[in-house]
């Protein structure tokens, strides 16, 4: 993630905290405009259109290394936000904004598992498509595991693209050792 990415995070960032302020602020004109049924309305649009968007906004803060790295893996697909996202870069590895491990401490990185997920929209989609890994919505992702000088590892898991990853780790910054 770049620079430019970052700011671009943080501007998107900025304008969600300012809707979520402002439906917050809706809510509370509808609590006191009518007491009686303004009430649940305001609560309820103050907990959905304000609450939410809020906690997702303090949330991805938390996820971005202070310095430019490159994403490489998420616990879960779903939920992004509130899963963990890993991350390299000249230092090592990041889990959300925390340096893990320095390249020097890392020994080695493998591929244990690989598999193909697709996401057809409307046209048809065969067994020989999903063979020959063809299809614009065709992606690999993997279980990387990492494993460290001191006899310890770590799992990442869903990673796009695992080979590709693997490879420019281990030429880039496991080589440097």
């Amino acid at each position: 993630m770049t620079s430019q990415d970052i700011k671009r995070l943080n501007r998107r960032r900025a304008a969600l905290v300012g809707f979520a302020v402002l439906m917050i602020l809706i809510g509370l004109g509808m609590i006191v405009a009518n007491p009686k049924i303004g009430l649940t309305v305001g609560s309820i649009w103050i907990l959905i259109f304000g609450i939410l968007p809020l906690v997702v906004a303090i949330r991805s803060g938390k996820k971005v290394p202070p310095e430019s790295a490159d994403f490489i893996a998420s616990d879960r697909r779903s939920f992004a936000v509130f899963s963990s996202w890993y991350w390299i870069n000249d230092k090592g590895i990041w889990k959300d904004n925390k340096l893990l491990y320095i390249w020097s401490e890392i020994k080695d990185i493998q591929i244990l598992r690989t598999w193909v997920e697709s996401r057809t929209k409307a046209r048809t989609f065969t067994v020989a498509d999903a063979a020959l890994n063809q299809g614009p919505d065709a992606v690999v992702y993997g279980v990387v595991r990492v494993f460290l000088n001191d006899g310890r590892s770590l799992e990442l898991n869903n990673v796009v693209d695992p080979e590709r990853v693997v490879n420019y780790i281990k030429n880039v910054y496991l080589k440097k050792q």
